[in-house]
């Protein structure tokens, strides 16, 4: 007689990942230990346990009016069971983003409308009933809080600092969320994310010691990777890329040549040291390249455009996260466009950043 069949009872209370991935979940709150140990995103099927408030009912963004105190307590219990495991890629910072940042948030009320913002657009992304209201009211949101924002950045102190540059992380991350419907090509797209990144950055700069040692001090510190990280084809990429400003040296001064090559190694040495388990690195080039690179980029300098488009790799790296996907893929694609509809020349040029992407869609990205 042939030993009896083992059955196992299907989880109808796993993580939505390990449901794709048909596997079974153990079921481990807030991260599961299967997508713990493949560093994925864990969110849980919210249908599965009601939430604190219907999230449809009484929703009318048509007089910008704020919704009913229900509805608000149903998006901080959405940002706190839901959205805070995407902004964090380290699992050492979750718990700061899933209670002591609403905590903050409470004591402020312009960080207040970035979080509920940033949870209208989280559901709007994932639940498609009621999106576009969704979407609108995380606007209104937006709106709101950027009027008091404004209020608070005449004073920096260390009573608000920390709340300043959270909310100044949300502005960039809505941003980035919206960009792909914003109507603006990519190259001015992510200037636009630049001009954000830079107010964060002027934050920092007003209020180091409050923020260095407030509740996102960890957060801020630099994220050290290990060199041996960065793949032969990375260096080739990189190495290519001084080939061709040595090309176009004769055309060029030499001050513009040392902008170039100034930019390449500060993109090399982030890709080398700095993708560690946060983000920061990853929005640092933007905020520390030469100025004046950016403004050749900002003019259409095609040397320029080739260098950004290697930068668009390292926006890659988020392309798991709900509010910047496709984001580096928009930008590679447009600015090889450009490159290639200048001439034919540049297209041997710009083979890195466009094998990346298919890396990328084939699951086999990593540089």
């Amino acid at each position: 007689m042939p030993p009896p069949r083992k059955f196992h009872t299907k989880s109808h209370t796993g993580c939505i990942q390990c449901k794709r991935r048909r596997v079974k979940c153990g079921e481990e709150k807030p991260v599961c230990l299967r997508c713990k140990k493949r560093r994925e995103i864990c969110t849980f099927d919210s249908t599965e346990s009601p939430p604190l408030a219907t999230p449809t009912d009484n929703l009318d963004n048509t007089s910008h009016q704020r919704p009913p105190r229900g509805q608000e307590l149903y998006l901080m219990h959405w940002f706190s069971t839901e959205v805070y495991t995407s902004l964090s890629e380290s699992p050492d910072d979750l718990e700061t983003w899933r209670t002591l940042i609403p905590r903050e948030a409470v004591k402020h009320d312009f960080l207040l409308d970035g979080l509920l913002a940033i949870a209208c657009l989280h559901h709007a992304d994932h639940i498609h009933e009621a999106s576009d209201s969704y979407r609108e009211l995380a606007l209104n949101y937006q709106d709101w809080g950027l009027a008091n924002f404004r209020e608070a950045l005449q004073q920096i102190s260390s009573h608000n600092a920390n709340a300043a540059l959270i909310f100044s992380g949300f502005i960039t991350v809505i941003a980035l969320a919206l960009s792909k419907d914003s109507g603006d090509p990519p190259p001015e797209a992510s200037l636009s994310v630049r001009t954000l990144l830079c107010g964060s950055a002027s934050i920092i700069h007003n209020a180091p010691e409050p923020l260095s040692s407030g509740l996102i001090g960890h957060i801020l510190k630099p994220s050290v990777g290990d060199a041996t990280h960065y793949s032969e084809q990375a260096k080739e990429a990189m190495n290519r890329l001084r080939t061709r400003i040595s090309q176009i040296a004769k055309l060029v001064s030499v001050k513009r040549r040392q902008v170039y090559e100034s930019s390449v190694a500060y993109l090399e040495h982030l890709m080398q040291h700095a993708l560690g388990n946060h983000y920061a690195p990853i929005f640092e080039w933007p905020i520390q390249v030469d100025e004046r690179l950016v403004d050749l980029f900002r003019e259409g300098d095609p040397m320029s455009q080739l260098i950004w488009a290697h930068y668009g790799v390292m926006l890659l790296k988020l392309h798991n996260r709900w509010w910047a996907k496709d984001v580096g893929i928009r930008l590679i694609e447009s600015l090889c466009d450009i490159l290639h509809s200048i001439d034919e020349e540049w297209t041997e040029w710009t083979v890195w950043p466009r094998t990346c992407i298919a890396s990328l869609l084939d699951g086999d990205f990593n540089f």
